[in-house]
This record gives structure tokens, sequence and C-alpha cells, in this order.
């Protein structure tokens, strides 16, 4: 609902009443000291209800793959989340680059991929980090970011910044962060707050990003960070592996998302943001649910894969997980990989990759020092 239609049907005395109506509602919950709001509607309950439903059909599908299948799509879906986030910053990093990451991170020397896939990494083993106070959150902001910036943008306050920041559009500054330093902890303290409520899951998430993007606590990565903790939030609350495709869904759809900010900013909305609420939650439908479908896609790929009949019981066994991986994975399995999951002797995978390869069925890619196989 947005009140600026409102705005423009009313008169001045029955739009200020309507208006002070919204804010002192029971259910309004008011964001960095009054200056925003949001009030749940039925409309906007029941989108957050088909979301739900959509996040539930995403797990049954997904719980529909063995442990292996998983596993390949769990790194598939890290891998799109990291060029994703970066992307929408800018940091054009290639899918080759973040899989090297994934699978040689001692051996790498791209901080800014490091960083990111380690945070990621720790949300996917699911061991949480606890969001509880301040220092909380500039310690997963270190562990995100703090290698992949330059010096200047090094936080300078306790736990945030000290100076003043402005988002551009590349013309004029069109959005000031929380200033001072005082005020930018208060309005992080209610994040924590709003961060542990017991509001709905998608819901108290979409809040808490609008408060850090307009909070702006740090002088760069506020945008990595944010979206960080949008998936965060979901992992930790639902464990679900949709978590690890907000960025993506973002991504896919920058225009919404930017012009729900813009929406929530509008001075004739008067601080309330029920419409980047609106378009946040419908973003994330149609996009989750196109996700869902090419997850279902995905599995009936899987199921239909067929082994030739004159293969070994050996053979049997590889052919599968590589034909696996052909369909989950970006560069396929390696050979450790394969072992580790068939069981094979390292002589009888050299065997019948060799044969295969005689036969000009595989496509291999060197990522370091590792050589990664799939069908073509």
């Amino acid at each position: 609902m947005s009140v600026k239609s409102s705005f423009y049907k009313l008169s001045k005395k029955d739009f200020d009443i309507y208006l002070d109506g919204l804010k002192h509602n029971p259910s309004t919950i008011t964001l960095m000291s009054g200056k925003y709001f949001y009030f749940a509607d039925a409309s906007i309950k029941d989108k957050f209800l088909r979301l739900n439903k959509t996040q539930w059909e995403f797990d049954k599908v997904f719980d529909y793959f063995g442990a292996f299948a998983q596993k390949q799509l769990i790194q598939s879906f890290l891998l799109e989340e990291v060029q994703s986030t970066n992307k929408i910053e800018n940091i054009f990093s290639t899918k080759h680059d973040i899989f090297y990451v994934l699978n040689n991170m001692k051996r790498s020397h791209d901080s800014k991929i490091i960083s990111i896939v380690n945070a990621y990494s720790l949300l996917i083993a699911g061991n949480p980090m606890p969001i509880e106070l301040l220092q909380d959150i500039s310690d997963i902001y270190s562990t995100l970011i703090d290698s992949a910036i330059d010096d200047d943008d090094i936080p300078d306050g306790e736990f945030f910044r000290k100076g003043p920041v402005f988002v551009t559009d590349g013309v004029k500054n069109i959005h000031e962060g929380s200033y001072p330093e005082s005020q930018i902890n208060e309005d992080m303290q209610q994040f924590i707050t709003l961060y542990n409520s017991s509001l709905e899951t998608y819901e108290k998430m979409i809040l808490c990003h609008f408060l850090i993007e307009t909070v702006h606590p740090y002088y760069d990565g506020n945008g990595r960070l944010g979206r960080y903790l949008f998936s965060k939030g979901i992992k930790d609350a639902t464990g679900s592996t949709l978590s690890l495709l907000i960025s993506k869904a973002i991504s896919d759809d920058k225009e919404k998302y930017y012009k729900s900010f813009k929406v929530a900013r509008d001075v004739h909305e008067f601080g309330c943001i029920n419409e980047y609420v609106n378009l946040m939650v419908d973003l994330l439908n149609e996009k989750l649910s196109s996700y869902v479908m090419d997850l279902k896609t995905t599995l009936k790929n899987v199921n239909d894969i067929q082994t030739p009949g004159d293969l070994s019981k050996s053979e049997m066994a590889i052919y599968k997980v590589i034909a696996e991986s052909t369909i989950l994975s970006s560069y396929g399995i390696s050979n450790s990989e394969i072992m580790k999951e068939t069981g094979v002797s390292k002589r009888t995978l050299m065997t019948a990759l060799a044969k295969w390869r005689d036969s000009d069925l595989l496509e291999e890619t060197q990522i370091g020092k590792l050589t990664f196989h799939k069908f073509k």
C-alpha cells in the first residue's frame, strides 16, 4: 500500500488523520527513531505466506536429491550467490575464479573472493555466528569484507564508521547514511533487536535489510554485508538451502530492488516503507518460485540419467557420479571426489577415464592443480 496515492486523493486534514492513524496503529513498527515506519496489512501477510510455501516446496524438492547431489547443488548455489553479490557491487569475478577458491582456498590469493567465500562457508557449515551485540556485526564484517576493502575505507569507529557517508547515483547524492557514530550505534542496535525478534522470518529480514542499507554503517561493503545477513537470517531460522539464493534473486531483478529503496525514500511516502516491503516480497516470490521450477527440472534430469549397459560395476559407479556432476556442477568433479564417493581405486578410475577420453565423451577443466571431469 502506497501512502503517496492517498496523499493525492485526500484533503490535507483527512490525510493528516489517515497518516497519524497509520503511525500510531498498535501493530506499526517504527524504525530509526521514528524516521520510517511499517505495518503489516492483510495483503502483505498473504504474500509472506506464499513465500514460506515457496521455501517449503524448494526444501521438499531438495530433499529428494541424494547426499552427494545435495553437496554438489550447495556448491553450485554458493558459486552463484558469491558471483551475484559481487556483480551487484561491480566486482566482476568469474565462476572459474570462485570455483578455484572453493576448491583451493589455501592456495588462492584473491582476497575479495576468499573473504566472502569463507563467510558463506561458515553459513553452510551450520555453525552460526550470533548477532546479539554490536561487536558481533563488526566480527561478521571482518570475516566477510575486511580483507577486500581499501585502507581508506577501513572502519574508524568503535564498531562502525565515524564519518558521514553518501550514496550517489553517479551524478548526485541520493541518500545519506546515519550520522554521527552514536546514531549509527543506536540504529544498529535496533537492527539486532529486530533480527532476534519473533516476527515472521522473511518479514523481519526484509525490514532488517532496509535498516542496514539505510543506516549504511560502513564506508564500503554495506551491500555485501546486508545481503549476507539477509541469507544468514533465513538460514539460521529455517535451515533452508534456499537462503543461498537471496543475492542471486536480487541480482536477477536489480531494477525492482533499487526501485524498492527509491520508493521508500520518496518524501510523499512520509516514512512509510510498506511499498518497499511489497516490492521486496514480490521480487522474492517471483524469483524464488522460478528457482523451485529450475530445481524440479534438475531433479528430473538427474533421475533420467541412463547408464550404458556395457559397464562394469565400478565403471557404473564412476559414470553415475560424473553424469550427476555434469548436471549439477559448473565444472564437474575431481579425481579425489570420485574416489571418495565411489570407493574405487585410483587405478580403476584412471582406466575408466582413459576409456571415455578415447571415446571423446569427457570434457576436462584444469583448475589449480586439480582436474575436473564432466561428460560432453
